[in-house]
């Protein structure tokens, strides 16, 4: 039976892993703001300056890239997160340097052969994947990008060892400030010189090229820092210090293995004294993961960019290009999930591996509440104004209102579900995900060849919303069922409800009386803001904003130092 005193030591628990994930989730949603607003201002340059033939071989050259990327990290990137949050947790510092050093060498030698491999096949991809009018631009693309896929997926896993590490500025510097900041005005400074759509890439591609040296250097000096703390708790503890759990009145809980066995803190702690099984063992742990995660992720990042490739194919560049602006809107979006994803992951490891369940619903409930009350706008508005939106990039583009429409009702579903991918993945099931990712290729894949032929890119854009929500549905079945975690959804139905109400309801009504265009933009963009933001000061306790605040001026009067 639960006493008073152990329920409020709970609760404050529980505050505490929502003070630190408000700390990351501010950084991280900062990084997200500046990154959707650069990559916002990358597809205006690069649609205003190639126009949408040429944007859609850029955007379908940079569809393949990211893929093999993907292909190549071999889910190293999300395995090193969980990996060293799960080795710091149980206190096996001693075991971090060879697991990094494990997941960086296969995937830069993974990254190098498949550079040079674009690069030699150039001609023969360029055939694949675009028109014949548009053959030559295309090589010329594929072999400017071709090298820096050597370092991409290392620059990648880097930076999510990193994040492991509890840097979460040093991640979010690089990879969402830095890299989509410097590539707009690097693609303007190549226009204007006179450079065309192979200047242009080489611009997308120099920042990666750049971080990768940077990401790797605060890596290790993270690691380096670990080991030196580790070693001087291991003197306190060979001194006379007792254990932490013992100084708090408490056990160890039990910490749950990948293969689900319970295993206890102190019997973890006792295997550091043989560092070279336990190191071949953490490996060994980590590429179990990481390969069925990177097979995963290659699936994923399939269903993400494989529409554009395929609306090329189908249909024309011209339409791809127009399908792949309306499709940077909607992943632009998603980096609201991936700023809590950033901050939410490595604590949920550290939870899960230390059986702290109930901390961990908790958390992914605050990160979840996040996430709709700041995606949802957004979505809403671009479904009510896509028409307005496009012609940002031209009068063209306005034809892809309906698929970006499609896709904004479904991206809003899908992040309803918050951070349930990685509750699954930071709880081990990198197997479950596995199979929802195979299945939802396939879905994907069918789906386009049965509706782009007929609908063109409203097909393509039906059969990328469908098969998201596919793929979230088996994750939000396969957490709460057979993980046995609660989701805790009650507190979003306020959020979502209001965000609807002033979002979508007032677009609909002035968009039918008054039309899309900026005037009739602006206002609708001011008094819905207002309204919700009134909502949502209404709703601060249920999305913990007071914790959030008191988070962020406890970081200011400590003078922002990185915990960790």
């Amino acid at each position: 039976m639960t006493t008073q005193a152990e329920a409020a030591r709970d609760d404050r628990a529980g505050r505490s892993h929502v003070r630190e994930f408000a700390r990351g989730g501010a950084i991280g949603l900062v990084g997200s703001g500046v990154a959707a607003v650069a990559g916002f201002l990358l597809t205006v340059v690069v649609a205003r300056v190639l126009g949408p033939a040429r944007t859609g071989v850029f955007f379908t050259v940079v569809a393949l890239f990211m893929i093999l990327t993907e292909v190549t990290e071999l889910g190293a990137d999300t395995g090193l997160v969980r990996t060293t949050a799960r080795l710091r947790a149980l206190g096996r510092v001693g075991d971090l340097r060879r697991v990094v050093v494990a997941a960086l060498v296969p995937v830069l030698a993974a990254g190098a052969v498949t550079g040079l491999a674009v690069f030699a096949l150039a001609p023969w991809l360029a055939g694949l994947l675009v028109d014949a009018a548009h053959h030559d631009d295309a090589v010329f693309l594929l072999r400017v990008c071709g090298p820096v896929l050597a370092v991409s997926a290392a620059r990648n896993v880097a930076l999510s060892g990193t994040r492991g590490m509890g840097s979460l500025a040093a991640f979010t510097v690089q990879a969402n400030v830095i890299t989509p900041l410097s590539r707009p005005v690097l693609v303007i400074a190549v226009a204007a010189v006179g450079y065309g759509a192979g200047g242009v890439m080489v611009a997308w591609s120099l920042p990666i090229a750049l971080t990768f040296v940077a990401a790797v250097a605060i890596l290790w000096r993270l690691l380096r820092r670990a080991e030196s703390e580790g070693h001087a708790g291991n003197a306190g503890v060979h001194a006379g210090a007792e254990p932490a759990a013992v100084t708090a009145g408490r056990a160890a809980p039990p910490v749950a293995g990948a293969d689900g066995a319970a295993r206890a803190d102190g019997a973890a702690r006792a295997d550091e004294a043989a560092p070279g099984p336990v190191a071949s063992s953490a490996v060994r742990e980590f590429w179990a993961f990481s390969g069925l995660r990177g097979v995963a992720a290659m699936l994923e990042i399939v269903v993400t960019w494989l529409g554009v490739p395929l609306v090329s194919a189908m249909v024309s560049s011209h339409d791809a290009g127009i399908y792949a602006t309306a499709g940077r809107f909607i992943t632009t979006g998603t980096l609201v999930l991936a700023a809590t994803r950033l901050a939410v992951a490595p604590q949920i490891a550290g939870l899960l591996a230390r059986g702290e369940t109930r901390q961990a619903e908790d958390l992914n409930a605050v990160a979840t509440g996040w996430i709709v009350a700041a995606s949802w706008p957004l979505y809403l508005a671009l479904a009510v104004f896509g028409p307005f939106v496009l012609t940002l990039f031209g009068t063209d583009f306005r034809g892809g209102a309906g698929a970006m429409a499609i896709l904004a009702c479904a991206m809003a579903l899908v992040l309803a579900t918050g951070n349930v991918q990685t509750v699954l993945l930071m709880g081990g099931k990198s197997s479950w995900n596995l199979i929802d990712k195979a299945v939802v290729v396939v879905l994907m894949v069918v789906l386009h060849l049965l509706l782009v032929p007929p609908f063109g890119i409203i097909g393509a854009a039906t059969a990328w919303g469908v098969s998201m929500l596919v793929d979230n549905l088996l994750a939000v079945v396969q957490v709460r069922y057979l993980m046995g975690l609660r989701l805790r959804t009650r507190t979003l139905a306020p959020v979502g409800a209001w965000a609807l109400v002033w979002f979508g309801g007032l677009g609909v009504a002035l968009r039918a009386l008054l039309g899309t265009g900026l005037p009739v933009f602006a206002a609708y963009a001011v008094l819905a803001t207002g309204g919700y933001g009134a909502v949502l000061w209404r709703l601060r306790h249920v999305l913990h904003a007071d914790v959030m605040v008191g988070a962020l001026r406890s970081r200011g009067r400590s003078g922002g130092k990185e915990e960790g």
